[in-house]
């Protein structure tokens, strides 16, 4: 028993580390629907949509096989793109639980939500819930409004890049690289050899342009003199108490004081509107598959000798293997640099 226990750990963390992800789309069209949270009581038309961005910010789908919405700046376009054209909806509260991600993707959306408030004359609040950092930020600095909770992660207003290298990995086993190119650059950002003095010069030149910009919008954003940006940013992690105090966000609450907000921005009275989720409504066959992951679940729950749950023990380690890989998965910037903040709560 013990000798096949080890065994499904092994394959497991084998197949989590190594396996390519796949989608499996024989699903028919994709299609979202909205799920109506609270009623207008005058029995309007008028409705706020709620719309989530949560975990990293990246050009990557999330991996799953119910995933087939695209990755983040699909699933915000079109959520935008549909609201914009139903004259029902008033305003939009963009939920953030994100700790950021790259600065092409982020400046995508941040983009996405100003082409949103450009067309149709409509507010955007940003609902910070746990994390909402770095490229978390930045997108919120698109909304007209910022709410966060006392104990909202925010603000890491900062750059940074990562460029993994192996040469010494590969002296140390008697491999080494060499050869030819036409410019001093040639071979400059390869991972088999190390960075040289031009290369870096590149990357530093390319994260002071990111950082500027992202200065630049969060002075904009906030009305702010960007030297005074400068002053509560370089990377600095605030909670939402502080801040409300350093002017990042506009008030402390949640959902309701969200609601609130782009109801009073939309010059709407209580009552006169509902609130709408935006969720993307699950098909037959995929109703059908996660019945069958649940049965698969309880197949698979029995304990070993020492009275622990063989299921448990499998998703810990593959959740503890995956978590760590999976950061690696993300850097995948065209430029190689990252408004990305390491909060993650624990």
């Amino acid at each position: 028993m013990k000798e096949k226990m080890i065994l499904i750990i092994i394959i497991t963390a084998a197949l989590t580390a190594c396996a390519p992800h796949f989608h499996l789309d024989f699903m028919g069209k994709d299609r979202i629907q909205e799920v109506v949270l609270t009623e207008s009581k005058t029995k309007t038309n008028n409705k706020i949509l709620v719309i989530d961005l949560n975990g990293a910010i990246t050009n990557q789908t999330g991996g799953g096989i119910l995933d087939r919405e695209g990755d983040p700046v699909s699933k915000i376009y079109y959520r935008l793109k549909k609201a914009s054209e139903d004259p029902a909806v008033k305003g939009i509260i963009l939920r953030l639980d994100t700790p950021g991600g790259d600065v092409t993707t982020s400046d995508i959306i941040y983009k996405e939500v100003l082409r949103f408030k450009e067309k149709t004359g409509l507010p955007v609040v940003a609902l910070m819930m746990g994390v909402a950092a770095s490229g978390g930020y930045y997108v919120a600095c698109g909304a007209d409004a910022v709410v966060a909770s006392p104990g909202t992660i925010t603000g890491s207003i900062g750059v940074g890049a990562i460029l993994p290298t192996f040469q010494r990995s590969l002296a140390a086993v008697g491999v080494n690289t060499d050869g030819f190119g036409t410019t001093e650059l040639t071979g400059e950002f390869s991972p088999l050899m190390g960075l040289g003095e031009a290369g870096r010069e590149i990357i530093d030149i390319s994260i002071r342009s990111a950082y500027d910009v992202f200065t630049g919008k969060v002075a904009t954003a906030r009305s702010m003199d960007q030297g005074r940006v400068n002053e509560i940013a370089q990377g600095r992690v605030w909670i939402g108490g502080d801040a409300l105090e350093i002017g990042l966000v506009d008030n402390l609450g949640g959902i309701d004081d969200a609601i609130a907000s782009a109801a009073s921005l939309a010059g709407l009275e209580a009552g006169e509107y509902e609130i709408d989720y935006v969720a993307r409504e699950l098909s037959f066959s995929e109703r059908l598959l996660l019945q069958y992951a649940r049965l698969f679940g309880l197949l698979f729950s029995f304990t070993d000798l020492g009275g622990n749950g063989v299921n448990a023990v499998l998703q810990r380690l593959a959740g503890a293997v995956g978590s760590e890989l999976a950061v690696f998965e993300l850097w995948n910037d065209p430029r190689g640099i990252y408004y990305h903040c390491f909060c993650e709560i624990r």
